[in-house]
């Protein structure tokens, strides 16, 4: 009886031949908090030394990016950089030339609060709803550390009331870069004038409050519209679309939701 060979006794040999290649990493742009110029930015490892492109620390640091002077406030966190650092760990921290954390996009989210005129005058439609008669209105949210471009991705607005009021409806909210000029009182008719032109960044819905008990509550998101501040605030008109009686001394909470582009 023919008796067959295992097959490991005679097979053409075959290396596996695996690759090894260095990849240097390349700049990544990082956004300074003045909108447009991107500053110098290093790679530190989890300790903060320096990260160099080679896999370990040495005395320098690695410049990412650097075409403006350092200076303003960073934004950010770890983030995760292909490669290693010098004890062998793949996480490396992007920082600014102060050692602080960059991390890009970075959220935000703010409340502005009204406690509406102590009296019970009807709002029409297209009334704003401020905190005194005659003089601005406008509320205020902290978005960013400075000029920079901003995607709002949600708002929710929350009325201190226990009951809808007959007419209620919905509410619009016009967003602007700056203080609005126009300074438009409570239950003032809410218009663009020539003088709020430049510093207007749009007008969205905010829904229709429900009942939630002692609250009436709605939240909007995914809205993903995106705008320039002018600074680290942006202001704001809380507008009526139905005509209704409002209670004295009524409160009411927006809150928006961005992520710094």
């Amino acid at each position: 009886m023919a008796v067959n060979k295992s097959r490991d006794q005679h097979v053409d040999a075959y290396a596996a031949v695996v690759e090894v290649t260095t990849v240097a990493l390349q700049p990544m742009p990082v956004q300074d908090a003045t909108k447009g110029l991107a500053r110098a930015a290093f790679l530190v490892d989890s300790s903060g030394l320096p990260y160099t492109a080679g896999g370990g620390t040495g005395t320098s640091s690695t410049q990412v990016q650097g075409t403006a002077a350092d200076g303003a406030a960073a934004v950010g966190n770890p983030v995760q950089i292909g490669g290693k650092d010098g004890s062998g760990n793949i996480q490396a921290i992007l920082t600014d030339t102060s050692g602080r954390a960059v991390l890009s996009p970075q959220g935000f989210g703010s409340s502005a609060s009204i406690t509406r005129t102590a009296d019970t005058n009807v709002y029409a439609a297209n009334d704003v709803i401020g905190a005194a008669t005659g003089s601005t209105a406008a509320i205020s949210f902290t978005l960013a550390g400075a000029a920079t471009d901003v995607m709002i991705t949600s708002v929710a607005l929350e009325i201190d009331i226990a009951a809808v009021v007959a007419g209620t409806t919905s509410f619009n909210i016009a967003l602007y870069n700056v203080t609005p000029p126009s300074a438009l009182g409570d239950n003032a008719a809410w218009d663009l004038p020539s003088g709020d032109r430049a510093s207007f960044l749009g007008l969205f819905s905010l829904g229709t409050p429900v009942d939630l008990g002692s609250t009436l509550y709605v939240e909007t998101n995914q809205i993903n519209k995106q705008i320039t501040t002018a600074g680290a605030t942006v202001f704001a008109y809380l507008i009526t679309v139905g005509t209704w009686t409002p209670a004295a001394s009524s409160v009411f909470k927006v809150t928006l939701h961005s992520v710094a582009l």
